[in-house]
């Protein structure tokens, strides 16, 4: 089973790349996306497109590509929460069923 998450955990790094080391600080700094905020995001790159719009400082496509990653990332965590909780679950039965005998 370790080999198993090890190797998942491998697969994740190459497709994502290294985790970032985000200290507490550097999370309080960070802006954060409020509640509908990626519709927001998407919707004003569409209108400054349709427009045409355009601050070479924040072109709209990197913008764009960087919530649906975050979308994306969103989905799978929510799916390795669940996983997680699984593995908690039968480690906690494990030794529950151990300590009972």
């Amino acid at each position: 089973m370790l080999d198993g998450a090890k190797a998942l955990a491998g697969q994740i790094t190459a497709l994502l790349g290294a985790p970032p080391a985000l200290t507490r600080a550097d999370i309080a700094r960070s802006a954060k996306l409020r509640k509908g905020g990626g519709e927001m995001v998407k919707t004003i790159a569409t209108l400054c497109d349709k427009f045409g719009l355009v601050v070479p400082s924040q072109p709209t496509a990197p913008l764009v590509a960087k919530i649906n990653q975050a979308e994306d990332l969103v989905a799978l965590h929510k799916e390795l929460v669940t996983a997680t909780k699984h593995v908690a679950d039968a480690m906690f039965q494990a030794q529950s069923e151990s300590w009972v005998g």
